[in-house]
């Protein structure tokens, strides 16, 4: 946590030392509900979470971007994701409680086209492992291209995890495409598809495919969007017999983003590499 931290004060000092013109902050809180279901898609449950289960759950989260030079930007962003504890007739020691990362973006922005890079590393637990923290960590490419109406991007990295059991994944490979199609203006879906895949506790293979979609709403004349989302997450693994085993995840959110400058200075959202890494260890096991 002091390296989280450390790291975003620097980027805040360093930012502050340019122009108003040249820096855009952007603040972002969402609550929601989440749930799991067992036996879909065909996978089955396994230890974790023995059972079907709602909770709350809280995102929060802030960035500074700093345009360097014209249309070469660079961005350090916090997050934070967090969730009540499990029905206490489950085994709520595997409940996730919380992941929070931090991640370092460089963007460039040329007319209609857009691309990046991004490195970031991050943290979770679980409510009966307060003395474990288990880290991950991820890294990628992306690009993107605007449209008259509407916008396509694309998204392709890596991610690593650790923890005591290598029960998150490890040595994974992702891609993620999606975009956005304004309804009319300061209103548009958006709405992207990833899937990944990797190792668990050594070499069973493990894999998510993740889909959201949504609607986000300007508030005309504030700094401020409004949204609503939908997450429906398989996360699962197959053992050395040939079993699957896993969960499917869904998550409804509303939430609000300010920004402070540009929008255009902040990046595209990313993909949930601390859920996907967090379920699979916790929740899944």
């Amino acid at each position: 946590m002091k390296i989280i931290i450390s790291a975003s004060v620097i980027a805040l000092l360093g930012a502050t030392a340019a122009t108003a013109q040249e820096i855009s902050y952007q603040l972002n809180g969402g609550v929601g509900q989440w749930s799991n279901n067992l036996d879909a898609h065909g996978i089955e449950d396994n230890d974790g979470i023995a059972g079907e289960d709602n909770r709350t759950v809280f995102d929060f989260g802030g960035s500074v971007a700093y345009e360097f030079q014209p249309g070469w930007i660079g961005e350090a962003a916090l997050g934070f994701h967090s969730l009540d504890d499990a029905d206490s007739s489950l085994d709520t020691d595997d409940a996730t409680s919380y992941t929070r990362d931090l991640t370092l973006r460089l963007h460039h922005n040329q007319g209609m086209m857009n691309f990046g890079a991004f490195v970031g590393v991050g943290r979770h637990n679980d409510y009966g492992d307060s003395d474990e923290k288990m880290k991950y960590s991820f890294y990628g490419l992306e690009a993107g291209r605007d449209f008259s109406g509407f916008s396509l991007f694309g998204q392709i990295g890596a991610f690593d995890s650790e923890d005591e059991f290598d029960e998150g994944i490890q040595d994974g490979s992702f891609i993620r495409v999606g975009g956005d199609y304004e309804i009319r203006s300061g209103l548009r879906i958006v709405s992207a598809i990833a899937y990944a895949e990797g190792d668990k506790k050594g070499s069973d293979p493990a894999k998510v495919i993740d889909f959201e979609i949504g609607v986000e709403r300007d508030i005309d004349n504030s700094p401020f969007t409004i949204y609503g989302k939908v997450q429906h997450q398989r996360n699962s693994y197959k053992d050395s017999s040939g079993d699957t085993y896993g969960d499917t995840f869904n998550i409804i959110t509303a939430g609000f983003k300010a920004t402070f400058g540009k929008k255009a200075m902040h990046g595209r959202s990313l993909p949930s590499f601390g859920k996907w890494v967090a379920y699979q260890a916790n929740e899944i096991e």
